[in-house]
């Protein structure tokens, strides 16, 4: 984590994102979203922005 930021280099399914940061406590309504892809859309819909 750096600046409250992550990147992933491995390829993660569209439920990829969303799995790793519910277990880690990340409040969903505290989180942004950004994707490209239709796989990105289960974290956005989660997330406040």
């Amino acid at each position: 984590m750096l600046a409250g930021r992550f990147g992933f280099a491995e390829h993660l399914d569209e439920y990829g994102k969303r799995d790793f940061a519910l277990p880690q406590g990340f409040a969903p309504e505290r989180c942004a979203a950004v994707g490209d892809s239709q796989s990105d859309l289960p974290a956005a819909q989660l997330s406040s922005v």
